[in-house]
């Protein structure tokens, strides 16, 4: 029987195998996928390490992605339902861990 730790993590563009750690993130990209994203002017995407901040969304061979920016670096997504910003990513991709949230505030 298979588990959910069994399971390989893969690029959600290309299908190339991805280290473990992608797997807490919902359609992550790998780092060749990343390397041709572009910002919605078709510009290299603006990171700010110092304020973990940049472009987003970004497209990667026209496939809308969002950025999670953190400590100095990012993890790529893509975009499976044309979300208008990221906070309506997480609330489509990620609802069980919103819902472990809520709960947990109250």
């Amino acid at each position: 029987m298979s588990t959910k730790k069994d399971a390989q993590v893969s690029c959600s563009i290309c299908g190339a195998a991805l280290d473990d750690f992608f797997g807490t993130y919902p359609n992550a990209v790998c780092r060749e996928c990343d390397g041709r994203a572009v910002n919605a002017d078709g510009h290299p995407p603006a990171h700010d390490t110092w304020a973990d901040a940049g472009d987003n969304p970004v497209f990667i061979d026209g496939v809308k992605c969002w950025r999670r920016y953190r400590f100095g670096g990012y993890v790529t997504m893509r975009d499976m339902h044309n979300c208008s910003n990221i906070s309506e990513f997480y609330e489509l991709h990620m609802p069980e861990r919103l819902g472990r949230r809520k709960k947990n505030a109250k």
